[in-house]
């Protein structure tokens, strides 16, 4: 296992010595020692820690803990001092849930579990007293029902893919989830606004596990299904789907299909019943909440790797033909017997104008300064007079007059060009009230502010924004980081003038690889006060070969340092014109350095 490279040389700090696999590696240091805490994967799993006085090694090795189902761990120092593991730990069908362990040092090792038997063997244990973090807290039990009285969706949910917001509410109607199609698709593999949550399980193949919906069915439109999935692979859902305006009941199991009787109504109950202790799940309907009627065939609940979370309930729907349908959920219970009577009292009659009015727009900041190749998280919120807050940047109105400058893409600034750029951003509530606001956005290649410089790519150094001064740790490198990747190929030359002459060793570095560690076209700075690039005949050596670098993708630029004397950078800019075109030959040396 290769953890670091010092520039010049390689060096590995740690070898297989089990076999490979070892996975979830955190480095700590602990009472003088350097501790990396890291698994074996596979089978047999095993937890295992090394220790060395100096970080680059050598390292020795102690197996903590032996168990078939454990998965990468963290440690982890209570406010009172004690020590504790929490690790990943297989639940089959359930998937990966937290597991905690108790952590006991032992001659400056971190041993997990206990010693029972005080044979030397320590076990993880299965019930032990909780940690003591220093107070007392109320024993909470995890939200689990829900009947969508709220203006923002529960902590207990989450979207199987990224989510359409324009597509979901829980406004239009309130007091129900509204699930609008999104687009058309083949099936459910593809339904997006498919919300989730984990089933709750149980030690036991006598105690099940619930999830049920009451849902309203009326405003489907041909070809579009909706219901309640248990989601992995295989899945299985019962829903209901829209055939030429006629309702009928449908059962999915991982591509094959079943249908059921016509519901009358435009009201139905459907459940999932799984098993922990069984790994079987098993399907329902009703039509009054009273009487549920199994149907469909059964699942046998798996865990692949392939879908890595484990089964989940899921509430979806999706459209096959065409768009503009929609159903509204009323509750969603993990209860065998539940109505909003017996859970909730009768004070909610809907939100008040006060909730719908939008008052005042924000912007994460109304000025933002961006690098070239750069991504950039749009996020527009908007207060309600109630108070509440919620994230609108789906559904707010964006005018982009600068698209060459930059682009907006689901809710992200991506940048294209040099220059400026003002965006005006509009939302309207629903009650009409429209607020706006402008988003002005600066776009450079070579900025020399703190703000977008990285003085510390690799390794810790400093950069003085009003001397465009960089300090490079040992064997240091600071400069840009294009994420996106910039095209530096409609251009000549690259100039950079510096305004000091070096003390240090230092190198002007250009990277056509996202990855610092790639081979970079090199330039040696010596004395020089300017260095210019001749961008179309930069090479950089591989193999001790030169090899021609790709203008079109460039992702790190900079500045490779020995260390500790400064660098100063008067300017740095592309040009097309022959002024600065080199009168020597620039090639990359034999090594890197």
């Amino acid at each position: 296992m290769n953890f670091s490279e010092i520039p010049g040389t390689k060096q590995t700090v740690f070898t297989y010595t089990y076999r490979k696999g070892l996975e979830g590696s955190h480095l700590y240091k602990i009472n003088g020692f350097y501790y990396i805490y890291a698994t074996y994967g596979g089978y047999p799993a095993f937890q295992v820690a090394l220790r060395s006085t100096n970080i680059y090694g050598p390292y020795e090795e102690k197996k903590l803990l032996e168990d078939h189902n454990i998965h990468q761990g963290a440690l982890i120092q209570t406010q009172t001092g004690e020590w504790w593991t929490v690790l990943f730990y297989d639940k089959g069908a359930y998937g990966r849930l937290p597991n905690l362990q108790p952590i006991t040092w032992i001659d400056d090792w971190p041993m997990i579990g206990e010693d029972d038997d005080q044979n030397g063997e320590w076990k993880g244990v299965t019930t032990y007293q909780k940690p003591n973090v220093g107070r007392e807290y109320p024993i909470k039990v995890l939200p689990t029902n829900d009947n969508f009285r709220n203006y923002k969706i529960g902590m207990q949910w989450g979207w199987n893919h990224n989510p359409d917001n324009s597509k979901w509410s829980l406004f239009d109607r309130p007091g129900y989830l509204r699930l609008k199609t999104v687009n058309v698709v083949s099936g459910f593999l593809e339904a997006r606004n498919t919300l989730t949550q984990r089933i709750f399980g149980y030690h036991s193949d006598t105690i099940n596990s619930f999830g049920t919906i009451k849902m309203e069915i009326d405003k489907m439109k041909d070809g579009d299904v909706a219901g309640l999935a248990v989601f992995q692979y295989p899945y299985v859902f019962i829903g209901v789907c829209d055939i030429k305006g006629k309702k009928k009941l449908i059962m999915e199991n991982n591509g094959t299909t079943q249908t059921g009787i016509k519901i009358k109504g435009s009201v139905i109950y459907l459940r999932a019943v799984a098993n922990y202790g069984t790994g079987k799940a098993n399907f329902y309907y009703s039509l009054d909440n009273k009487i549920y009627t199994k149907f469909g065939s059964e699942l046998s609940m798996q865990f692949k790797l392939s879908i890595f979370t484990g089964n989940k309930f899921c509430i979806f729907n999706y459209a096959t033909k065409q768009t503009g349908g929609y159903v509204d959920i009323d509750w969603f219970s993990t209860e065998e017997f539940f109505t909003e009577d017996m859970f909730y009292d009768n004070s909610f009659t809907g939100y008040s104008e006060e909730t719908f009015t939008v008052d005042s727009l924000y912007l994460d900041s109304d000025t933002v300064n961006l690098l070239l190749g750069s991504t950039e998280s749009l996020v527009v919120t908007a207060r309600y007079l109630d108070g509440h807050r919620e994230n609108v940047t789906a559904s707010a109105k964006i005018n982009n007059p600068s698209p060459d400058i930059v682009t907006i893409v689901n809710g992200q600034i991506i940048t294209k060009a040099n220059g400026t750029a003002t965006l005006d951003i509009t939302y309207q509530d629903k009650l009409g009230n429209l607020l706006s606001k402008q988003l002005y956005i600066s776009v450079m290649t070579f900025p020399l502010t703190n703000e977008l410089f990285n003085p510390s790519i690799w390794t810790a150094g400093t950069f003085d924004e009003e001397t465009h001064t960089l300090i490079t740790g040992q064997y240091g490198f600071g400069g840009w980081q294009y994420f996106n990747g910039i095209n530096l190929s409609n251009y000549e030359f690259l100039v950079v003038i510096f305004g000091n002459e070096n003390k240090s060793e230092v190198s002007f570095r250009l990277f056509d690889e996202s990855n610092y560690w790639s081979k970079p076209c090199m330039y040696d700075v010596g004395t020089k006060d300017t260095i210019v690039v001749d961008l179309h005949k930069m090479t950089k050596r591989v193999n001790n070969v030169l090899v021609n670098a790709n203008l079109e993708h460039l992702y790190i630029i900079g500045f490779w340092s020995t260390g500790e004397n400064p660098i100063v950078i008067n300017n740095i800019f592309l040009s097309n014109s022959d002024e600065y075109k080199p009168t020597l030959p620039t090639v990359s040396p034999p090594e890197s350095k």
